[in-house]
C-alpha cells in the first residue's frame, strides 16, 4: 500500500474516532444544565438545615416558657422540625439516593405547610425573626441559572440546521413557553419538563438523582 494511503487511512481513523468521542451539541446542552441544576437544588437543601435549627431553638424557648404562654401546638411544630432534621441527616450522608432525597423533599413540604399555616401570634413572631426564607435564596440562585441556561439554549438553537430545527420543534416550543413564564414557581415546574426531551440520554446514567430533576 502506498505510504500516502496509509497516512490518509490513519488520519481518517483518528478523525472518525475523535468525532465519536465528541459529544453532540444537544448532549453538550444537557451536560451544561445537569450540574448547575443539581447545584441549585443542593443550595436549597443545605439552606434548610440552619433555618430549621434556628426556628427550633426559638420554638424550644416557647415550649420551655413557664409564664403560661405554652401552647400544645408548639410540640407539634417541634416534632415536625425534628422529623425534617432527621431526614436531612440521612440525606446528607447519601445525597445521590433518590429514596432519601424524596423523603427529605416530602419532609420539607410537610413542615413548611404546617409552620406557615400557624395562627399562633407568638410563633408568627418566631417566623418573622427568621424572614430570610431558604426559598428566597433558592429563587435568587435559580433565576441566575435560568438566565445562563437561556443564553446556552439560544446558542444551541442558532446552531441548528433546518432539518435539526424540525426535529427539535417541540423542545424549541417548550423553551419559548418557559421564557415567557414570569411566576417563579410556575417557571420552575416548567423547567423540569426540559429533562423529558432527554430521556434517552439520561436513561442509563445512574449518577443522576432523577427524582430531584
Amino acid at each position: 500500500m502506498d505510504i500516502f494511503k496509509i497516512i490518509f487511512a490513519i488520519a481518517l481513523m483518528i478523525e472518525i474516532s475523535s468525532a465519536a468521542r465528541e459529544p453532540s451539541r444537544r448532549h453538550q446542552l444537557l451536560q451544561f444544565v445537569l450540574p448547575k441544576h443539581r447545584q441549585c437544588i443542593r443550595i436549597f437543601m443545605m439552606l434548610q438545615e440552619p433555618w430549621h435549627l434556628n426556628v427550633l431553638r426559638d420554638l424550644e424557648g416557647l415550649v420551655d416558657n413557664d409564664s403560661g404562654e405554652y401552647s400544645p401546638i408548639y410540640d407539634i411544630y417541634k416534632d415536625s422540625i425534628e422529623g425534617f432534621l432527621e431526614a436531612f441527616t440521612v440525606y446528607s450522608k447519601d445525597d445521590q439516593n433518590c429514596a432519601k432525597a424524596e423523603h427529605l423533599v416530602e419532609a420539607i413540604a410537610k413542615t413548611r405547610e404546617l409552620l406557615f399555616a400557624t395562627e399562633d401570634p407568638k410563633f408568627q413572631k418566631v417566623l418573622q425573626r427568621h424572614s430570610l426564607d431558604p426559598l428566597d435564596v433558592y429563587e435568587h440562585y435559580t433565576l441566575e441559572f435560568y438566565d445562563r441556561f437561556a443564553r446556552e439554549f439560544l446558542n444551541y438553537e442558532s446552531s441548528l440546521s433546518k432539518a435539526e430545527e424540525e426535529r427539535e420543534q417541540h423542545l424549541i416550543k417548550w423553551f419559548d413557553n418557559f421564557i415567557e413564564e414570569k411566576d417563579f414557581l410556575e417557571k420552575t415546574q416548567k423547567f423540569v419538563k426540559f429533562f423529558d426531551f432527554f430521556e434517552d440520554e439520561m436513561k442509563y446514567d445512574t449518577s443522576i438523582c432523577k427524582c430531584l430533576l
